[in-house]
């Protein structure tokens, strides 16, 4: 939980990432050292996913495997994690993702309607957030 807890803060990403991995590495290995049939193949897509993620945030913690951690001048303005929407987006994820855990023992619907609720709430977040960043990024007052 609190690696995807950190995953989801986009600020704290890359130390959700760090934990992730370790997680996965090990579940790779039993799955693979157990011969199970498909989920080796989704462990090892989750550790290369991992792996993937540590390589964008290589520009964060490239610092401290320098020489001179002081020489080094890094801007992240651009970046998503410096901005509060991403912040807050996250959060709601992260906890749409516990009622989502949650939805089929509090609620009576079952089967592909609970699955196309949840889909529906996250394409509908995500929706809702792209329109706010668009709005505060190219200065949409229309919407």
């Amino acid at each position: 939980m609190l690696s995807a807890f950190l995953l989801m803060t986009q600020r704290f990403a890359t130390i959700g990432n760090l934990i992730f991995l370790a997680i996965i590495t090990n579940v790779y290995l039993i799955t693979a050292a157990m011969a199970f049939k498909g989920t080796v193949f989704i462990t090892f897509l989750l550790l290369v996913a991992s792996v993937g993620m540590l390589l964008w945030d290589f520009p964060k913690w490239v610092s401290l495997f320098s020489k001179d951690n002081f020489a080094l001048t890094l801007e992240h303005k651009d970046l998503p994690t410096y901005q509060p929407l991403w912040v807050i987006t996250g959060f709601i994820f992260f906890i749409e993702s516990i009622l989502f855990g949650l939805l089929p023992k509090l609620l009576p619907i079952k089967g592909m309607t609970t699955m196309f609720v949840m889909l529906g709430v996250i394409v509908a977040t995500a929706i809702i957030v792209l329109i706010i960043h668009a709005k505060n990024r190219f200065g949409l007052k229309e919407w």
